[in-house]
């Protein structure tokens, strides 16, 4: 793993459910590179949270995932905590409700090192306003004829960042920088969001889009900065 100078430490309590301690030496290294110095505080089911205040939730997104969420969200202190799942993109359409922050497919340095890079400033308290932040929901892309299937991996007021989760040769042609698309999600707690946009970035099957002006935009900069003040 690469050298990173770091800021003045910020110590974080963190809790990990369904993962192993043992598994999580990759992200408490790229905390600490950013700056944060992680406290594993043990989950030993409800109970637990009602201690230490957490700071952040490490949840495997499996079959188990559902009732979890629902537990730590219940708590007016973690209703808007972050989350970092690990699980594949299939399970965000089951779970967008919850507020997942940010996926990770596995506990891999390739996989942890972006997710920590996406969200340091939050545990922090650095996060400016209109920033983008990291949030991952399912997204609809439609680009002339085709209508892709996406999820986001952060979101600001002027833009988003989606993985296509079944890229094809055809649909990412569909993507024209001089295009318009169709972005469409349901934001937690808030309406659905139909946003005009145009490509601004393409690499593999990560895309970048920046919104046209329009009411809805103007109606996600509202909510926006809303989560933010939370």
């Amino acid at each position: 793993m690469s050298g990173r100078s770091t800021f003045a430490n910020r110590i974080a309590a963190v809790a990990a459910i369904g993962i192993e301690p043992s598994s999580l030496e990759v992200l408490k290294t790229s905390w600490k590179m950013f700056g944060i110095d992680v406290h594993l505080v043990p989950y030993e089911g409800p109970a637990s949270l009602m201690g230490e205040t957490i700071n952040a939730f490490i949840v495997r997104l499996d079959a188990g995932a559902r009732p979890l969420l629902q537990k730590i969200r219940a708590f007016e202190k973690y209703q808007h905590t972050l989350i970092y799942g690990v699980g594949r993109d299939a399970v965000i359409a089951e779970l967008a409700e919850f507020e997942i922050s940010v996926l990770m497919p596995d506990l891999s340095e390739e996989s942890v090192v972006p997710a920590i890079q996406n969200t340091y400033q939050l545990l922090l308290n650095q996060m400016r306003r209109y920033a983008r932040i990291p949030m991952v929901l399912p997204v609809k892309v439609t680009a002339g004829a085709f209508t892709m299937d996406a999820v986001s991996s952060n979101i600001s007021a002027g833009g988003i960042r989606v993985c296509l989760t079944e890229p094809a040769e055809a649909q990412m042609m569909a993507l024209r920088d001089d295009g318009i698309s169709q972005i469409t999600f349901q934001a937690p707690h808030a309406a659905r969001f139909h946003l005009p946009s145009t490509l601004v970035r393409k690499s593999k099957n990560s895309v970048g889009f920046e919104f046209q002006v329009s009411p809805d935009q103007q109606e996600l900069k509202h909510w926006l900065d809303s989560h933010l003040a939370r």
